[in-house]
C-alpha cells in the first residue's frame, strides 16, 4: 500500500499508512509518513470528513478511528460480526434453546453489535433490529395464528 497523507480544507492532515489524522503536521515529518501530500478537494471544490471516508472507503484503504462515522463500515462490522458468533452450530442451538455455549455466543455477539447498531442509528437514522432474546419465550408463532383465526373468524 502506497502511504499518501491527504490534507482537508481545514488544514487536518489524514495519514493512509497509519489510519489516522496526523496530531501536529508541523512536528511531524511529512517525509516520515510518505512524504506525498495531496490536497482532498471534490466536485464542488470542498473537502471534510465525509468525504475523506468515502475516498478511503473508495480506495479500500484502513478508515481507523473514522470507521464510528461510516455507516457502510459499520455494518461491515456487524455482518463481520454475524459470521464470527452466529455459526451454524450456535445458531441450532438457540433454536434448541437450552444450549448454554450459544447463550453465550449470542451474549457476546449482542455485547459487540449493540453500540455499533446506536452508532449506525445517530449516523442514518435507520435502527437496525437487534436478535430477539434466547432467554425470551417466542410467542410469535402463537400471537401470529391468533390473529389469523380472529380474522378468519370475523370474515
Amino acid at each position: 500500500m502506497q502511504n499518501i497523507n491527504y490534507r482537508l480544507a481545514n488544514g487536518d492532515i489524514w495519514n493512509t499508512e497509519k489510519a489516522r489524522y496526523l496530531e501536529d503536521p508541523e512536528k511531524e515529518n511529512l517525509e516520515d509518513f510518505g512524504g506525498r501530500l495531496i490536497d482532498l478537494i471534490n466536485s464542488n471544490g470542498q473537502s471534510d470528513e465525509a468525504y475523506l471516508i468515502r475516498t478511503l472507503e473508495c480506495y479500500n484503504l484502513p478508515l481507523g478511528c473514522l470507521v464510528t462515522k461510516s455507516a457502510a463500515a459499520i455494518r461491515r462490522e456487524l455482518a463481520r460480526l454475524d459470521e464470527v458468533y452466529l455459526t451454524p452450530r450456535v445458531l441450532a442451538g438457540l433454536a434448541h434453546g437450552s444450549d448454554p455455549v450459544a447463550q453465550a455466543y449470542w451474549y457476546a455477539h449482542e455485547r459487540k453489535a449493540e453500540p455499533l447498531r446506536l452508532l449506525l442509528t445517530e449516523l442514518t437514522g435507520e435502527s437496525p433490529e437487534p436478535l430477539a432474546n434466547p432467554d425470551e419465550e417466542d410467542n410469535s408463532q402463537g400471537n401470529s395464528q391468533g390473529n389469523s383465526q380472529t380474522e378468519e373468524g370475523g370474515k
